[in-house]
């Protein structure tokens, strides 16, 4: 029969809680990046398409502003001040589409600092974890 020291037996049992401990600890570390990762991708899928969605609401203003203009001078013997004022609509329009793109530009800036600084630290946890992997092999 083969004997073994209770000393031993309790060293083995307490590296095993604390190998166990570690997985639970960078289990839930992991989850934790991995949806914030998630979160801010989703997030800047959606500022960017809707970045490209208010690139393209003044080009198609501006179409329809001329389209008006045109059909506005052919009827410019009809109404004059008519025409004016849908141009001072449209001006108001295309200056607060332009307040958003700039907001939705910021909004951007902001989410990809997040990313950088989010992928800077999953970096260096990936780099201390290969130091670690590269110590414990030899």
């Amino acid at each position: 029969m083969i004997k073994i020291d209770a000393l031993y037996f309790l060293l083995l049992i307490e590296l095993l809680l604390v190998f166990v401990c570690a997985a639970v600890f960078f289990l839930f570390r992991w989850r934790k990046y991995s949806s914030l990762y998630r979160s801010t991708m989703k997030d800047l899928d959606g500022a960017l398409h809707e970045q490209e969605n208010l690139h393209k609401q003044p080009a198609v203003m501006q179409v329809e502003a001329s389209q008006q203009a045109r059909e506005a001078g052919d009827a410019a013997t009809v109404a004059p001040s008519a025409s004016t004022a849908e141009q001072e609509k449209c001006k108001i329009e295309v200056s607060i589409l332009v307040e958003k793109l700039k907001e939705k530009n910021k909004l951007l800036n902001d989410l990809q600092g997040r990313f950088d600084a989010l992928e800077k630290e999953y970096l260096i946890l990936y780099h201390q974890q290969q130091k670690q992997e590269g110590g414990q092999s030899t």
